[in-house]
């Protein structure tokens, strides 16, 4: 089953990722210089960021997965 979460990290990022419900993914905040990591409950398929001028954009995900 596919499920959505958002979070707002610390240093402001605005995150939103559609993960599958399956495992437990541990991803780094997409802010270059923001090193917070962020729990997901299963396996992440889409990841999109917030650009207040923009609105949501799609963001590669693999370089932010933590091991």
């Amino acid at each position: 089953m596919l499920a959505v979460v958002s979070w707002q990290c610390d240093c402001g990022m605005n995150v939103k990722a559609m993960y599958e419900t399956d495992g437990l993914t541990r991803i780094r905040c997409p802010a270059e210089f923001c090193k917070i990591t962020h729990p997901v409950d299963g396996k992440i398929t889409e990841l999109w960021i917030k650009d207040d001028s923009k609105g949501w954009r799609e963001r590669q995900f693999s370089d932010l997965i933590v091991q």
